[in-house]
């Protein structure tokens, strides 16, 4: 997708002929890659990348999701770091502070239409919606206006004006989107210029990374069109090299290289690579380079979490991507 929403390219499955189901446009749980939103309305109340966020366990209303494996930086850390490390503690406690109202308003401004669940589970990214419309809420940020609109007719046209997203707002964003691919959660999708944010969903169902690079905004979802788990697959895995091979390939025959952003907040002395936030995080086994394990990115079983829909029957062998 270009960042004025028109598509590209589109891939919904394996084989045509053993399922028609375009999983780009299905319902799915985004996971972690849902904090953008949170994050998003924090930055237009005025919160910055280094306004300081508790990430300790959290209680609420009798709910207490967690970390990833129960890790927690046990003390306040930038939200650039929180975001980065994909601390669910800290997201969940933000939502609280933000208000889920308005992080709907937030959603809504970025052209999410999908149903948002009435609790602060939706920090975590419990409520179902389509990796095309996900993907478009990020061509946003790499637009600098909203919402942006899924269209792949040549002669589309906008039926109203974009609105452009306000100057502190949109830089604290790329940087934060910057954090996660170069010293979180997606670093395996790390190359020149990338901004994007990974997700994970409970018991491994859904795996996504999503993200931007230059004039090119790509999201990738991995899954079992059952519902059912996979075998530890994260966000910052597979999705993540997925999205950097493909990324590269296509920087590499065209796709314009992002310029530096206009102006960037200066990383937090504090702000350290997500490897190294012990006992926060940790490096998965086998793991090449400094890939480091989702930060935070199960999402927590929940009271009023809607649970993801059921794809069409799936084929002898279940699409993962």
């Amino acid at each position: 997708m270009r960042p004025d929403g028109r598509v590209i390219a589109m891939v919904g499955g394996r084989d045509y002929k053993q399922s028609q189901f375009n999983r780009a446009d299905g319902e799915r749980q985004p996971g972690s890659a849902f904090k953008l939103f949170v994050y998003l309305t924090a930055l237009r109340q005025g919160w910055t990348p280094n306004s300081p966020i508790l990430d300790t366990p959290v209680q609420i209303s009798g709910w207490t999701p967690k970390n990833h494996e129960g890790k927690y930086a046990n003390r306040e850390v930038p939200l650039i770091t929180a975001f980065a490390a994909s601390s669910n503690a800290a997201a969940v406690r933000l939502a609280k502070i933000v208000g889920r109202d308005e992080i709907v308003r937030t959603v809504r401004s970025l052209g999410v239409d999908e149903p948002i669940p009435d609790d602060l589970t939706l920090a975590l990214g419990t409520g179902p919606m389509s990796l095309v419309q996900l993907t478009a809420a990020y061509a946003a940020i790499a637009a600098g206006e909203g919402p942006v609109i899924p269209h792949g007719l040549a002669d589309w046209k906008r039926p109203k004006p974009a609105i452009p997203l306000g100057k502190a707002e949109l830089a604290g964003m790329r940087d934060l989107l910057r954090s996660a691919t170069q010293h979180g959660t997606g670093v395996a999708a790390a190359i020149p210029g990338a901004f994007g944010k990974t997700g994970t969903t409970q018991n491994y169902r859904d795996a996504l990374f999503i993200g931007y690079v230059g004039d090119l905004v790509v999201g990738v979802w991995v899954g079992n069109d059952d519902n059912s788990s996979m075998n530890g697959v994260v966000g910052g895995g597979l999705p993540a090299q997925i999205w950097r091979a493909f990324a590269t390939y296509a920087v590499g025959h065209g796709a314009p290289v992002a310029a530096p952003a206009a102006e960037e907040t200066a990383p937090p002395e504090d702000l350290v690579p997500v490897d190294q936030l012990s006992p926060m995080v940790e490096l998965p086994p086998g793991a090449e380079g400094p890939v480091p394990a989702e930060g935070g990115e199960a999402v927590p079983t929940a009271p009023a979490a809607p649970a993801a829909p059921q794809a069409p029957p799936p084929p002898a062998v279940a699409p993962r991507g």
